[in-house]
């Protein structure tokens, strides 16, 4: 009898990895600026800002904090996202991302992304509010909803749904790559605390920890989410990295 070799593509995390690494070193400072204005400096703001509240009465600035937080948080992490997926995947395919367009790029469609923000944390939070699990899926479902909506110009819910057609068969691999993440943002949470405590130093050097970590890790993930969306596209739709790029070319 003879045996049948399935050459059906596969999800790889080691080829995703691989590529989203090789992308940060290869752009290393243009994306740690970008880091810096878009996580890094935006942690630090908000974290002097808290300071500042803490010692003026609670009552009238904890709805104000609480709003200017969020606002603040949401279009910039959406900024920094759109532009290191867009400079990712013209990084992988054989280009030399430049800070300025890249950066357009996410200017250019705050409105959708910052409406894909909020519509992604209020499903993933009605899912958690039963049980932790049901959140876990829609955020794994979700994952490449950002790339989808930079890359191909969908809408804020048709990129969701985008997402999840794209992340069937590959949604454990790609739960993992956010665990992975999630015990990242634990393991520096834990070093921040060590490295306040040894130095003993003032609250303004512990905003700065945080900000320097918050900058590295919304990078890294940024990528990794190009990275798994170029991958889902390739062992899908055999779509090439270049492909993608010629959409905004």
């Amino acid at each position: 009898m003879e045996t049948v070799v399935d050459y059906t593509p596969r999800f790889e995390f080691g080829r995703v990895m691989q590529r989203a690494t090789g992308a940060i070193s290869r752009n290393g400072i243009a994306f740690l600026v970008l880091a810096a204005i878009f996580a890094g400096l935006p942690a630090l703001g908000l974290g002097l800002l808290r300071t500042e509240a803490a010692n003026a009465p609670i009552i009238l600035l904890s709805g104000l904090w609480g709003l200017i937080s969020s606002l603040v948080s949401i279009i910039a992490s959406s900024v920094l996202q759109a532009s290191i997926v867009r400079a990712t995947i013209l990084d992988l395919s054989g280009g030399r991302p430049r800070i300025g367009p890249c950066l357009r790029q996410g200017v250019r469609l705050i409105l959708p992304l910052v409406g894909l923000s909020i519509v992604f944390g209020f499903g993933v939070g009605v899912a958690s509010i039963a049980f932790l699990i049901p959140g876990l899926i829609v955020a794994t479902m979700w994952s490449v909803s950002v790339p989808v909506l930079v890359e191909e110009g969908e809408g804020v819910f048709a990129s969701l749904g985008r997402s999840r057609e794209l992340t069937k068969g590959a949604r454990w691999q790609i739960f993992g790559m956010m665990l992975l993440y999630g015990v990242a943002l634990l393991l520096f949470g834990g070093l921040q605390i060590i490295i306040s405590q040894a130095l003993n130093g003032p609250e303004l050097l512990a905003l700065l920890v945080q900000a320097v970590g918050s900058a590295i890790l919304a990078l890294c993930w940024s990528a990794v989410t190009a990275a798994i969306y170029i991958e889902l596209r390739e062992i899908k739709e055999g779509s090439t990295p270049d492909q993608l790029a010629e959409i905004f070319a």
